[in-house]
């Protein structure tokens, strides 16, 4: 039997939407239904904070039928709220959050959002569940006080959704998710969008100062795990002083590496605020042999704790593994980046199969858009990373993936018709003299190599490009070719395009942080 349509209740102001539903729900009024007030004037946070509510921003309170199971498995209600909450903004918004523990939703470490939720026991059997979510859509409060920065809705996308178009959208997908999403699938569905295990949490002085995130308990609790024994501090969503590394106000370094197929890639941020790396160093994978790279020597003698965490994409898993060994050397616990998108999404393309370099292309891209192109389908980029292998990749600035492709690099291409026909000579591409313009026609072997690999890689791009005008109505004035990776300054001899060789690290920064 399918559950009743949720009842919108629009108040233009009220005192606590959480405050009013639990009145209604004393008064006799049956769940499921929803509590929406343009403004609070007493809206009600976590240890009974004042949650600032200024008009534009979404609060709401939703009155949920009581939760079966035992009522000991109730305990990982907040984490399924959160879970409910990320994925209905995810899938209307087009972005992941980050849900930070228990309630908080952020985006690139600033709070986004935070939800309260309110259980009752009647006769030792569960009553109904509010849950309260204040999201800021239009602006975000300063709190001079806070330990923390906020952000909004407005500014993440370019534009503040509309209101009175978004909240009978999220009732009615919060309709179809909540009883879809059963207690005991929680904790694998929260870890899609956790802080995650490893990620470092600083806290009071007296308990350690610094920790690592364990796991998330059945019962809701975390587990924070001192960094040198592993010993488990477990906190209750009650109370706690402990905030994720990139939450916090204070500024820590960030170290993110790129490990491809012949080179690492490695960018440190004084600040993992800051949008550019304060340093990038690059060197092959043969070096490796010669021990540790003076860049990781340098930044791990300033760390502010042991082990500091040295976040990793890679395609090549033997070079990962050797980088690993000598970053512990340094100081550094080296953890995988998950892959998981921030703001790019696309209908048919499975992100699980996209490498995590092109991943973190796009999201590099996306995050570094100005405000004013953000949200506008009409705006399109042409991702290309240069490397080993060039991938082509087409994104709106609203984040949907069109797709991509996926060819021989130059050095490659070059190499692979040598393999194949012996007559063909061994070129390198950085010792060739390389053409004025293209197209061109070679007058021997050597500069018809030349001439056909990038004629290849170009005619591609403008392939890509082309279609992308094709399918989307944009024009030439809205469409851009970014280039990175190690071949980018050759192509930009012969393409109208701008120049980005740390484009993948930054995305990789994105990642860590989820979002910027």
């Amino acid at each position: 039997m399918p559950s009743p349509t949720f009842e919108i209740l629009r108040l233009s102001t009220v005192e606590s939407t959480s405050t009013y539903a639990a009145q209604l729900v004393a008064a006799g009024r049956a769940p499921p239904f929803m509590v929406w007030a343009l403004q609070q004037s007493g809206g009600r946070g976590r240890r009974g904070h004042a949650w600032v509510s200024p008009p534009g921003n979404l609060y709401v309170t939703l009155a949920l039928p009581p939760e079966p199971g035992p009522l000991a498995a109730h305990g990982g209600l907040s984490l399924k709220a959160g879970v409910v909450t990320a994925r209905i903004l995810e899938r209307l918004l087009g972005l992941r959050l980050t849900l930070k523990w228990p309630n908080d939703l952020l985006f690139g470490g600033r709070k986004l959002g935070g939800l309260l939720l309110e259980g009752s026991v009647v006769g030792g059997r569960a009553g109904c569940v509010l849950v309260g979510l204040g999201l800021n859509v239009a602006s975000a409060p300063s709190l001079a006080d806070a330990p923390y920065e906020s952000i909004c809705l407005a500014d993440i996308l370019g534009y503040p959704p509309v209101l009175e178009a978004f909240v009978p959208a999220f009732a009615q997908a919060w309709e179809r998710e909540w009883p879809d999403l059963p207690l005991d699938d929680v904790g694998e569905a929260y870890r899609r969008y956790a802080t995650g295990e490893g990620a470092l949490w600083q806290g009071p002085a007296a308990e350690g100062g610094w920790r690592r995130e364990g796991r998330v308990r059945a019962d809701g609790m975390l587990e924070l795990q001192a960094l040198q024994t592993g010993e488990p501090l477990v906190l209750s969503s009650v109370d706690h002083g402990w905030r994720w590394l990139h939450q916090g106000t204070a500024a820590h370094p960030l170290v993110v590496a790129d490990v491809g197929n012949t080179k690492i890639k490695l960018a440190w941020f004084a600040d993992a605020r800051d949008a550019e790396p304060s340093e990038v160093a690059a060197w092959a994978l043969d070096d490796l042999a010669g021990g540790l790279p003076p860049v990781l020597e340098r930044v791990g003698a300033s760390l502010p704790v042991r082990p500091w965490p040295l976040h990793m994409l890679s395609v090549n898993p033997q070079g990962a593994a050797h980088l690993r060994d000598l970053a512990q050397a340094a100081g550094f616990a080296v953890a995988a980046i998950p892959k998981r998108p921030v703001r790019r999404h696309g209908d048919g393309y499975d992100v699980s199969a996209l490498g995590a370099d092109r991943l973190a292309a796009l999201e590099g891209y996306l995050a570094g858009l100005a405000r004013s192109l953000r949200g506008d389908p009409a705006h399109l980029g042409v991702v290309v990373s240069a490397g080993t292998a060039t991938t082509i990749d087409v994104v709106r600035a609203d984040g949907r993936h069109l797709g991509g492709l996926i060819i021989p690099g130059l050095q490659t291409g070059l190499a692979a018709l040598h393999r194949s026909a012996s007559l063909l000579p061994p070129l390198i591409l950085r010792e060739e003299t390389l053409p004025l313009a293209l197209p061109t026609l070679g007058h021997e072997t050597r500069t018809a190599m030349l001439g056909g690999v990038l004629a290849m890689t170009l005619g591609v791009v403008w392939s890509a490009r082309q279609a992308a005008l094709k399918e989307t109505g944009a024009t030439d004035d809205t469409i851009e070719v970014v280039l990175t990776g190690g071949d980018a300054a050759t192509l930009a001899r012969y393409l109208d395009a701008r120049v980005d060789p740390a484009l993948v690290l930054k995305g990789a920064r994105v990642m860590v942080r989820g979002g910027d």
